[in-house]
């Protein structure tokens, strides 16, 4: 169904088959009509002025590849979360992608090696973590992938 924006004041019925709502005017009494409606079409509902009315949360996301970030105040102060999804995005280098990459094919490594599957994977992944992040944090990004290639590579 698409979207259809109608400029004008919230009318009952306005939700019937809704399936997420967000409840966002500056009237709290309208607001709380929005929600009662809501509930009655069981629908998605996301309260901003009452959060203990919602029945979902809006999170500020950051998705790099693999790696998702999610964060949320639980509608105590939205802001924060913009700038703090702001400062952690700017944290994120632009070559983590390969950064990750390189991670995940060597932890299919470990996790295939060894007689005692787990213990052996669990020691050797703990190892290896340590000893990446470690690096990645006093040597920079390009340090950790030369140590991920060398991890990559087959016994001698």
């Amino acid at each position: 169904m698409p979207l259809q924006l109608i400029q004008r004041k919230y009318q009952n019925g306005d939700l019937q088959s809704a399936f997420l709502v967000i409840a966002a005017t500056d009237d709290h009494t309208v607001n709380e009509t929005v929600w009662q409606e809501a509930m009655q079409e069981k629908s998605l509902i996301n309260m901003v002025d009452d959060t203990t009315k919602s029945n979902f949360c809006n999170l500020a996301v950051i998705k790099r590849s693999q790696l998702t970030i999610a964060i949320s105040s639980g509608g105590a102060c939205p802001a924060l979360v913009a700038w703090l999804r702001n400062k952690i995005e700017t944290c994120i280098e632009t070559d983590f992608d390969e950064l990750l990459e390189m991670a995940a094919q060597v932890r299919i490594k470990l996790l295939s090696q060894g007689t005692r599957k787990e213990r052996t994977s669990i020691q050797s992944w703990d190892t290896f973590n340590t000893s990446l992040l470690t690096i990645l944090t006093e040597q920079g990004i390009d340090a950790a992938k030369q140590f991920l290639a060398t991890a990559l590579q087959p016994p001698p």
